[in-house]
C-alpha cells in the first residue's frame, strides 16, 4: 500500500534542504559594500595629475595655433639692395614683439638699410624710411671672363677700368682703377640666356651721383667686376 507522511506546517521534511541552506552547507553572510573613499589622498592626487595634465594640453595646443604670417628673407642680401619678390617669401612663426613685417606689409620695391641674410625675418628698421630717388639702375656690360661666377641679385662689386687707349698709355694712366666701390647688383642674366656672346650685361644699383664716372669708363676702357666678401657688405 502507499504510504503517506503528514508533515506540520514549517518544518522540514525528511531529506530536504532546510530554508537558508544550500546543499553543501550553510550559506555565508551578505557582505555590504562601503561607499567610494573619494576622500582618499590617492585619489585626490591622482584627480590633480589629471587636471593639470589636461590644462597642461590645452595650453599647447592652443600656443601651437598661435602663428603669425610674416616675411622673412629668401636669401642674403647686401645693404642698398632693392627688395624684389624672389626675395622674400611668407612664414608662419610665432612671434612676441618686435617690428616684423605682417602679410599686409609687403616690404618688396624698398631698399635694405643693412645686410641681411637668409631666414632673417623682415624688419621695419631693416628697411630705408628715406623716399628720395638719389640712385639709378646703370647696365654695365662686361666680358664673362672678368666677372665673377655665379654672380646674383644682391651681392656687392666693385667696378674698375683699364684704359685701352694709346694716349692714356702715354700719359701714365693705363693701369687699373677704381670707378666705383661697392656697387649693389639688381639684376644680371644667366649664362644660358646670354648664349654665345661673351658679354654679361650686369645691371648694377649706384648712387646718382656716380653715375656719370661709371658711364664714361665704360667708353674708355675694359671694365672688371670684383665681388665683395659678404661679411664687407
Amino acid at each position: 500500500m502507499a504510504q503517506f507522511v503528514l508533515t506540520r506546517s514549517g518544518s522540514t521534511p525528511p531529506g530536504a534542504t532546510p530554508p537558508g541552506e544550500s546543499a553543501g552547507g550553510p550559506s555565508p553572510d551578505a557582505v555590504r559594500q562601503g561607499s567610494p573613499r573619494w576622500r582618499d589622498g590617492r585619489v585626490l592626487a591622482g584627480v590633480v595629475l589629471i587636471v593639470v595634465a589636461m590644462l597642461a594640453g590645452s595650453r599647447l595646443l592652443s600656443g601651437a595655433d598661435s602663428r603669425n604670417q610674416v616675411w622673412s628673407f629668401a636669401r642674403d642680401l647686401s645693404v642698398g639692395t632693392v627688395v624684389t619678390d624672389d626675395d622674400v617669401v611668407l612664414s608662419s612663426v610665432r612671434i612676441d614683439g618686435g617690428d616684423y613685417l605682417g602679410q599686409d606689409h609687403s616690404p618688396v620695391g624698398s631698399r635694405l638699410s643693412h645686410r641681411v641674410v637668409i631666414g632673417e625675418l623682415v624688419s621695419a628698421s631693416a628697411l630705408e624710411t628715406s623716399t628720395a630717388t638719389d640712385r639709378r639702375l646703370v647696365t654695365v656690360s662686361v666680358d664673362i671672363a672678368h666677372a665673377p661666377s655665379g654672380l646674383s641679385h644682391g651681392e656687392r662689386v666693385d667696378v674698375w677700368v683699364t684704359p685701352k687707349d694709346d694716349a692714356a698709355a702715354l700719359a701714365g694712366n693705363a693701369a687699373p682703377h677704381l670707378v666705383l666701390a661697392g656697387g649693389v647688383v639688381d639684376e644680371v642674366p644667366t649664362i644660358d640666356s646670354v648664349g654665345a656672346a661673351s658679354l654679361l650685361p650686369v645691371v648694377l644699383d649706384v648712387p646718382n651721383a656716380d653715375v656719370a664716372r661709371l658711364v664714361s669708363a665704360l667708353h674708355h676702357g675694359d671694365i672688371d667686376l670684383v665681388r665683395l666678401p659678404a661679411t664687407s657688405s
